[in-house]
């Protein structure tokens, strides 16, 4: 067990929860955690069990889980959900899962699960198949932020064969979930079919693959650290990214810079190919051309040598529908959606104009589709101009 972190984050006015599915797991780590907390000397340690719901036998389960909790010496707490089966069932379950953790945890409170070496190989694997890049190769985290606490995984350098040699050392029973054996599972075929063959032909493969996390997670932190700096540089407001010397960036930096701007505005970055895409088409951009990325959470537009982070507009509301202003420019009007502020510099025009605005204000509204900027040419009138955002 990792014992400097937990020692600096697992205070006595705390309360260390403990992910408890009664599994192996779980169990070693329930155990570990009894014996170096001496009683009234570190935080208060509870048991939390998720029972999904998901198969006849997971309440029975859950029975089982609080008495193994119990011969510990420790309180358990059984939180059933409503889930039901879906394709999506292993994320399903533990977004939820995670959901539940997040809200109880207090200020400065503490999560532990029974994440090992074994289940970063695992993640690894899994999210080189589904073509992650350096931040999704660099494994799983012993510590990170969940709500108004922190997340630990003391395990992380034990293995699975580790972790059961502990549990015959100490006479400890566990619940084997059925679950588990299930290669319909995702995790389980890496598991219980690519793992062994690896392991057979190169012994040292977990440890080799929590290296390769590890060197990761290190060029994630220094990627992340020049693109901090970089969308400080150009940030002109949250929803506005200046594309001075853009040119300057290659592709992967640019889609990182973009990702890590739709984060900061509290989205969902843009999928990894329309994302790609896009940025191809700003490095190839015409004169007459406004590129626009769309994805569920959020609209990116390129307008005069910037970008523009928008609301997604609701299914069925056309683009010109979004806002329409009069504005007689007496003052300066702030654009719906951060997309900055127009102001009219009034002395650069006439009394006529001024008198004009009065009784015929502008319009300003969404552009419509292959619209453009025209400004009436003649000084003694001026119509409604649409204005591009």
């Amino acid at each position: 067990m990792d014992h400097s972190r937990l020692t600096e984050l697992a205070h006595p006015e705390v309360t260390l929860y403990i992910a408890f599915s009664g599994g192996a797991d779980s169990m070693c780590l329930a155990h570990q955690l009894k014996t170096f907390f001496r009683p009234h000397q570190g935080p208060k340690l509870k048991c939390l069990h998720i029972d999904h719901g998901l198969d006849a036998k997971s309440a029975e389960r859950a029975q089982e889980a609080r008495r193994l909790a119990d011969h510990l010496g420790l309180d358990c707490e059984v939180i059933p959900l409503a889930l039901e089966s879906q394709s999506n069932q292993e994320a399903m379950a533990r977004q939820a899962r995670y959901g539940v953790f997040k809200q109880r945890l207090a200020h400065g409170d503490l999560l532990a699960t029974g994440h090992h070496q074994d289940d970063v190989a695992e993640t690894l694997l899994l999210r080189m198949l589904r073509g992650s890049g350096v931040t999704g190769l660099s494994g799983i985290h012993a510590t990170q932020r969940l709500g108004l606490g922190h997340l630990i995984r003391p395990l992380l350098t034990m293995s699975r064969k580790d972790i059961l040699a502990y549990l015959n050392e100490h006479r400890l029973d566990w619940i084997e979930d059925p679950t588990n054996q299930c290669l319909d599972l995702d995790r389980n075929f890496i598991r219980h079919k690519i793992m062994p063959v690896l392991q057979a032909k190169f012994p040292h493969t977990n440890a080799a693959l929590a290296r390769s996390a590890s060197l990761n997670r290190q060029a994630s932190q220094a990627i992340t650290a020049f693109v901090d700096a970089e969308l400080r540089q150009r940030l002109i407001t949250s929803n506005q990214l200046d594309l001075t010397d853009w040119s300057g960036l290659d592709a992967f930096m640019q889609t990182e810079l973009i990702r890590a701007w739709a984060l900061q505005c509290h989205r969902q970055p843009p999928p990894g190919k329309p994302l790609d895409e896009f940025v191809r088409q700003l490095s190839k951009i015409a004169p007459d051309r406004q590129p626009c990325l769309s994805w569920n959470d959020g609209l990116i537009r390129f307008y005069d040598q910037m970008l523009w982070l928008e609301p997604k507009r609701p299914s069925g509301q056309s683009e010109d529908s979004t806002y329409r202003l009069h504005w007689t420019g007496d003052q300066p009007l702030e654009l719906p959606h951060g997309l900055g502020r127009l102001t009219l510099d009034k002395a650069q025009i006439s009394n006529v104009l001024k008198a004009q605005l009065r009784s015929q204000p502008f319009c300003v509204s969404s552009a419509k589709a292959n619209e453009r900027l025209q400004i009436n040419s003649d000084a003694k009138t001026i119509k409604p101009v649409e204005l591009l955002s």
